[in-house]
C-alpha cells in the first residue's frame, strides 16, 4: 500500500518538472520576443559599408541625354565606397551584388559638363538610410542622342583571294546604314567600312555576310572608341565581283591613211611596256594592249611622247586597270631613221570627196612644205613626184569662202612603204558658186 502510495507520489513530481521546464521555456520565449521588440523600437537600424559599389552609367530610356564620362579630379570613376543604415530585418539579405550607385541627373536638360551627386539605391527595394558615399560628387559630360545615316563600303583587305583574281566592286545591301549615338561621336563618323571573317578562298563571284563594322574620321583614321553607338542592323549582305587578272604587253597602233603602209617597220619602245588588266574573263582582254600613235605625230626621228589610257574604253567594257596607268611613254628608235624636206606644187596636190553642189572647189595653195622620215636608204631616191598630197573636202565651209584643211600624204609606189611624210602646214581651199547655178544667182541679188 505504501509502495502504490510512493509511486503515485513520484509521477506528481515527475508531471510537475514537467511543467516548471514548460514554464521556463515559455518564459525565455517570451524575454527573447520581449527583447526583439524592445530592441527593433529603440535600436530599430544597423549600419552597414560596402567598397566597390559599380556606380551605373545609364540613365532613362526616354532620356535624350547619355552619359560619356565619370571622373574625379581627372581620374576616371568606376566604382565608389558606401556606408548606410538598414534594418535589421534586411541586414542579412543586403549584398554587394544588389546594390547600385547611380548619379541624379533629374534636373538636366542640355548636353555639357556637370559636377552632379552620386545617389545609392538597392535594387531589391530595400530602404537605406543615413547614406555616405564617397565621392558624392562626381564631374559628369553629358551629351544628347542622335542619330545618322552613313553609306556602306565594303572591307576586303581581310578576304582570301585565289591566284591571279582580284576583288572587282563589292557591294554592300543595304548600301547605308543607321547609326545612333552621342552627337559628337556621330559627328566623327565619315565612313563606315563593313568587314567579313569569311576565311574560304574566293575565286569566283559570290555573296557573303559582314562580321563587323570600322569606323573612320575624314582623315581616314579608324575611330577607337565606338562605345554607345548602336547600328541599325548587325550584319550586311556583301556581293563580291570576282575578276581574272592579265598582264599584257602594249604595243602601238599607227594611225595612218596609207594603205600601203608598213606599220610593223617602226622600231619603238613603250615605258612601261606591259599593263595589267582584269576582267570577268580574260578571253575579254585584248592581247596585246593597242594604244593609238597617229603617224602625222611623229615629226621627228628623236620623237617621244606620252599617250593616255582610256581608261573610260576599259571601264565601258567592264575592265579594270589594276595597274592604275594614266598614261605611257612612246619613244622612236631612230637609229636607222632619217629625215629631209621636199617642197611640194600646187599640181600635186589633189581635191578629194568633192561635194556636190552648186560650187566650184580650188586650191589656191602654191606650195606645202613636208618633212620625210624613214630608212636612210630610202630617202635620198624620193621626189616630189613620188607623192600625193590629198585634200578631203567633205563637210566645206557652208559660204564661199577662202578656209584651210588638212592634208594627207600618200606615196604612189608601194616600194617607199616604210616611209611617211608629215607637215604642219594646212592648204587653202577657195569654194565659189558654179556659174548659172542658183547659189550664183542668189548671191547676186543679195
Amino acid at each position: 500500500m505504501k509502495f502504490k502510495k510512493l509511486k503515485t507520489a513520484n509521477r506528481g513530481e515527475i508531471i510537475e518538472s514537467r511543467n516548471n521546464a514548460m514554464r521556463i521555456a515559455l518564459a525565455f520565449i517570451c524575454a527573447l520576443i520581449a527583447w526583439f521588440f524592445v530592441t527593433m523600437k529603440f535600436y530599430p537600424s544597423r549600419p552597414k559599408s560596402y567598397s566597390g559599389v559599380t556606380l551605373s552609367t545609364e540613365l532613362e530610356a526616354d532620356s535624350q541625354l547619355e552619359i560619356m564620362s565619370v571622373s574625379k579630379n581627372n581620374i576616371k570613376v568606376l566604382t565608389v565606397d558606401v556606408d548606410f543604415e538598414c534594418s535589421r530585418y534586411d541586414y542579412n539579405s543586403i549584398k554587394l551584388g544588389n546594390l547600385e550607385a547611380y548619379i541624379d541627373t533629374a534636373d538636366i536638360t542640355k548636353p555639357g559638363k556637370y559636377s552632379l551627386e552620386v545617389k545609392l539605391r538597392s535594387t531589391k527595394g530595400h530602404k537605406l538610410s543615413n547614406i555616405d558615399i564617397k565621392p558624392a560628387f562626381v564631374d559628369v559630360e553629358l551629351d544628347i542622342m542622335d542619330t545618322k545615316t552613313v553609306s556602306l563600303l565594303a572591307d576586303t583587305s581581310t578576304l582570301i583571294k585565289a591566284e591571279d583574281k582580284i576583288f572587282g566592286e563589292v557591294k554592300c545591301d543595304p548600301p547605308s546604314i543607321e547609326i545612333k549615338g552621342p552627337s559628337e561621336k556621330l559627328k566623327k563618323v565619315n565612313t563606315v567600312m563593313a568587314v567579313s571573317d569569311y576565311s574560304e578562298v574566293i575565286d569566283s563571284s559570290r555573296h557573303i555576310t559582314s562580321s563587323r563594322y570600322i569606323l573612320y574620321d575624314e582623315e581616314g583614321k579608324a575611330l577607337s572608341d565606338v562605345s554607345k553607338l548602336i547600328f541599325s542592323r548587325n550584319t550586311v549582305d556583301m556581293t563580291i565581283n570576282v575578276k581574272t587578272e592579265k598582264e599584257v604587253p602594249i604595243v602601238a597602233s599607227f594611225q595612218t591613211s596609207d594603205p600601203n603602209f608598213d606599220k610593223t617597220s617602226i622600231s619603238y619602245t613603250f615605258e612601261p611596256d606591259k599593263i595589267t588588266l582584269a576582267a570577268e574573263s580574260a578571253d575579254s582582254i585584248n592581247d596585246p594592249f593597242e594604244i593609238k600613235v597617229p603617224l602625222s605625230d611623229i615629226d621627228d626621228i628623236s620623237f617621244e611622247a606620252d599617250y593616255p589610257i582610256n581608261n573610260a574604253k576599259l571601264e565601258s567594257d567592264n575592265i579594270e586597270n589594276v595597274s592604275k596607268l594614266d598614261s605611257v611613254h612612246f619613244t622612236l628608235n631612230g637609229s636607222r631613221l632619217a629625215s629631209k624636206e621636199l617642197t611640194l606644187s600646187n599640181s600635186n596636190m589633189h581635191p578629194m570627196q568633192i561635194p556636190d553642189d552648186d560650187y566650184d572647189y580650188s586650191i589656191v595653195t602654191e606650195s606645202l612644205v613636208i618633212k620625210l622620215i624613214g630608212p636612210k636608204e630610202l630617202l635620198n631616191d624620193i621626189t616630189a613626184s613620188d607623192l600625193n598630197a590629198n585634200v578631203y573636202l567633205i563637210n566645206g565651209e557652208t559660204e564661199p569662202i577662202v578656209f584651210p584643211r588638212d592634208v594627207e600624204i600618200t606615196f604612189k609606189s608601194k616600194s617607199h612603204n616604210t616611209v611617211w611624210a608629215v607637215t604642219g602646214q594646212k592648204v587653202n581651199i577657195r569654194k565659189t558658186p558654179k556659174t548659172g547655178s542658183s547659189s550664183q544667182t542668189s548671191n547676186r541679188n543679195s
